[in-house]
């Protein structure tokens, strides 16, 4: 019917293959504590709404590290949780004190006092490697229970009693109370297939999967196809098409999927929604009947964008509410293009709202979408991590979930439906005339092979490859058992996630661990032949980051400025400070320019001024609804964010573990300007302020500028423009 709509929700489920392929190890604990956290509380709250519809997609490659843990297999972190403190050693306790505490403050540290406590004795004297001497053995057993609590998602404390009391307790625990949690994490874990399985069997919720090591197939394929959205990009070193691997990886996938679940799956979500002519037909010739990808794919298909208004509408959305289907030598693949926007909201702007307010706003959205674009082909496709969001909202987003699901199921204009649901009832009618190859995050592949570091991972896997193919030419079908043993470990050493963390993309605590785990897939191809491997995997990928030396300028003079988002006139900022991307280091290696080009600072006696340039090349949406941060560091940790819809509104001051400050002021247009007092951020004349940056990439993570070192800016005194006055 007319002026309605279909909401498409696509949770993606994955993990990086954490199993270290010589100890059998699961190395880091994140798949067990997004178990407890997302993976089983999401497919719990749809439980509780059962006319909601929903598509989840889960990765081979966690499904079988879910069930590791079902079959004994255990990480660092439940090991060293296991242990007395009393039978700790100083390595174990400084290993405790030092990782304990990985989890978002804000919301899983500092509302719980005893957890506060430990979280302030960590972070007081005596620090670095000395931090543990101040923990008491109590303390300690303690911080093992904490550090494991923080992670239960609150749907859980709802239904298990043993959980609560645990919550309400919330010191001086004993051992058997720390067994107690780390049994319900493992029964937890157990939990997450069957209530998938029992969604999937009631027809509320369709699963679907992912290639099964979660590789950029189009990269697979043919690794000139990121040469279409970055021309001139070099290529790595020995570079051949893998598609043998490419079709394995699909076809495991499609297995384990109908081992699992019992029936094969009608939909793929191709890794990091990278999408190619070569990986569209694969998927259609092992029997996909639709995939989706983001919406400046569909745009760059056809050679159009979608602006937005002032409030983040679509301008012109008959395209991108609609079903279309691409045309391959093996037949027609159904498609679907996620509104960003929309999916953005959820990652990355709802955390900080009232949760009906934003369930109320993303409902209002969609009405708009349909008052505009509505028939009965017309679909809203909402797709995003169904983890990574989650730690960053009050309640790990239960109260969010709740409001948007109540919403959702009450609404008579918006249908949710699965994505095989609405394409079985309205297939669709609109041809693809070319499928422009890209990923969900730019519409490039720039974040897999984009830097140099990313390039010699793929010239060190190609040189493997070389290796695995000779070999399995020599040995036929003899070496059956063992080619089967080589080509796993090729095919987990081609997952995304191990280029996602090379170059200065994206960074985390990590690096080095997922450096290690790359290399040592690449030599158990070797050792699977009986081969050492060679000297070249000895060596890491990633290079050794230096600290850029280069500083900018300090601002000369008071600023007056109009906050209006545009520059009001020529001189309005001459006298401040300007830092430009390429003056980072490492832009010489980047192939394409941020989303944020510049950032302009200064101040007049009493406030703050920034400024953010935004590059023409990132989607209008970014600029409309600027999502990012101005992240303190010091001389206290305070966000300065800029909540609110439209050209202007108020600063939020965000400080751990208080209630948000709102002050100053900001405008966005053609720039984002921003004023901030600094009575509001406590600092007086002759305080240095570190800062930089920092805003949200479509698919997961953050940016930053500058991305390796900081900005500084020192209050200024009552003199300062007496000082620094020149004719």
């Amino acid at each position: 019917m007319s002026g309605s709509l279909t909401l498409c929700l696509v949770w993606h489920q994955h993990q990086p293959w954490y199993i270290d392929p010589e100890t059998e190890e699961i190395t880091l604990p994140w798949v067990r504590l997004h178990g407890v956290k997302d993976y089983l509380p999401m497919a719990l709250l749809l439980e509780e709404e059962p006319r909601v519809r929903a598509t989840i997609n889960l990765v081979p490659s966690l499904l079988d590290q879910i069930e590791a843990y079902a079959h004994g297999r255990t990480d660092p972190i439940l090991s060293l949780s296991r242990k007395r403190p009393s039978d700790l050693s100083e390595a174990d306790r400084i290993a405790i004190v030092d990782r304990f505490f990985m989890a978002n403050a804000a919301h899983q540290i500092l509302p719980y006092e005893r957890y506060r406590e430990l979280h302030a004795k960590r972070s007081h004297p005596p620090a670095g490697t000395q931090a543990h001497r101040a923990f008491t053995d109590a303390d300690i057993l303690d911080l093992q229970v904490w550090y494991n609590l923080c992670w239960v998602h609150p749907i859980l404390f709802e239904r298990e009693p043993e959980a609560r009391r645990l919550l309400q307790k919330g010191r001086g625990f004993s051992e058997s109370d720390k067994n107690v949690l780390l049994d319900l994490h493992l029964a937890w874990l157990k939990e997450i297939i069957p209530a998938h399985r029992r969604l999937a069997e009631r027809g509320q919720v369709e699963l679907t999967t992912s290639p099964y090591y979660h590789p950029i197939l189009p990269l697979l394929f043919n690794m000139e196809r990121a040469r279409e959205a970055l021309p001139g990009l070099p290529m790595p070193e020995g570079w051949r098409p893998r598609a043998q691997d490419a079709d394995e990886q699909i076809r495991r996938a499609f297995e384990r999927h109908e081992r699992t679940f019992g029936t094969p799956p009608k939909g793929v979500w191709p890794s990091e929604g990278s999408v190619s002519p070569e990986t569209a037909e694969a998927l259609a010739r092992a029997g996909v009947r639709w995939i989706a990808t983001d919406e400046e794919i569909l745009g760059r298909s056809l050679g159009t964008a979608f602006p937005r208004d002032g409030y983040g509408h679509v301008v012109e959305g008959s395209a991108l509410y609609r079903p279309w289907s691409f045309e391959t030598g093996a037949g027609p693949l159904s498609m679907l293009f996620r509104d960003r926007s929309l999916s953005d909201r959820i990652g990355f702007q709802y955390r900080t709202w009232n949760a009906d307010d934003a369930a109320g706003d993303f409902v209002h959205r969609l009405r708009v979408i349909a008052e505009r674009n509505g028939a009965d082909d017309a679909v809203c496709p909402v797709v995003l991590d169904g983890e990574n969001a989650w730690e960053w909202f009050p309640g790990s987003g239960i109260h969010f979930l709740r409001a948007l699901y109540r919403a959702l199921s009450a609404d008579p204009i918006v249908r949710t439906s699965t994505v095989s649901g609405f394409l079985s009832a309205r297939p669709p009618t609109r041809v693809l005339p070319r499928l422009f190859s890209g990923s969900w995050i730019y519409a490039n592949f720039a974040i897999w092979v984009g830097h140099p570091e990313d390039r010699e991972g793929w010239s060190r896997l190609y040189r493997t490859a070389a290796y695995f193919d000779r070999k399995m030419a020599e040995l036929g079908p003899a070496g059956t058992d063992v080619v089967r043993k080589a080509w796993e470990s090729l095919l987990r050493a081609e997952g995304s996630d191990w280029f996602w963390w090379f170059g200065d993309d994206h960074s985390s605590l990590d690096d080095d661990r997922f450096d290690e785990l790359f290399r040592k897939h690449l030599a158990g191809v070797y050792r699977a032949f009986g081969d050492p491997p060679p000297a070249f995997l000895l060596e890491p990928v990633r290079r050794p980051r230096i600290p850029t030396a280069s500083k900018p300028r300090e601002p000369s003079g008071f600023l007056n400025i109009t906050l209006d988002g545009a520059l009001t006139h020529y001189f309005e900022w001459r006298a401040g400070a300007r830092f430009h991307w390429r003056e980072d280091i490492g832009a010489i290696e980047r192939q394409t320019e941020p989303a944020i080009l510049s950032t302009h600072w200064g101040f007049d006696a009493e406030t703050l001024y920034l400024r953010a340039d935004f590059s023409s090349s990132a989607p209008a949406a970014f600029a409309q609804e600027f999502a990012g941060v101005v992240r303190l560091l010091h001389p206290a940790e305070i966000e300065i964010a800029f909540p609110g819809e439209g050209a202007r509104g108020d600063i939020e001051l965000r400080r751990p573990g208080q209630a948000a400050v709102r002050c100053g002021g900001w405008a966005r247009g053609a720039m984002l300007e921003a004023a901030v007092p600094f009575a509001a951020l406590g600092v007086k004349p002759g305080d240095e302020i570190l800062f930089h940056f920092e805003w949200p990439v479509s698919g997961g993570g953050t940016e930053r500028l500058p991305m390796h070192s900081a900005l500084s800016v020192k209050v200024p005194d009552p003199d300062f423009e007496r000082i620094h006055w020149v004719v």
